[in-house]
């Protein structure tokens, strides 16, 4: 008879226990509580590079703009007679130096950076991202 109990015993459904449950579930929350902050560092240091690289690539494009112009006021820069900023991002684009598409918003002249020097700024690094939404990141210069 004992053996017949024993055989029943061995029959059991099988499965996982509500504690073991539990277990998993907090270790998954550990985890995840770890992961999170750091996933999203990562994502504010990849929007803040584009950025940057994006600006470089205005200010390199403003260089050779304005290499090929003759005269002060021709060229862009943040001087009284010459093309202000946001006027030579449009001329850039107009002209196709740049793509007009791949300039994130917050470097496009009518929101966070309005003048070269800014620009310049932001190309250093000098600026810290507050929203990230693509190309149509905010930023704060410093």
């Amino acid at each position: 008879m004992n053996k017949n109990k024993f055989m029943q015993q061995g029959k059991r459904k099988s499965g996982f226990t509500l504690i073991e449950v539990i277990v998993v579930i907090a270790i998954l929350a550990i985890l995840g509580a770890i992961l999170v902050p750091n996933v999203l560092g990562y994502r504010e240091k990849a929007e803040k590079s584009n950025i940057q690289t994006s600006a470089k690539t205005v200010v390199s494009a403003i260089e050779a703009y304005n290499s090929d112009k003759d005269s002060n006021a021709d060229q862009i820069s943040d001087a009284a007679d010459a093309i202000q900023y946001p006027a030579g991002i449009t001329d850039l684009v107009s002209e196709k130096v740049l793509d007009g598409s791949k300039i994130p918003t917050c470097l496009d002249g009518t929101h966070e950076v309005q003048s070269l020097a800014n620009l310049e700024k932001v190309a250093d690094g000098d600026f810290s991202v507050n929203a990230m939404n693509g190309a149509a990141s905010t930023i704060t210069i410093q």
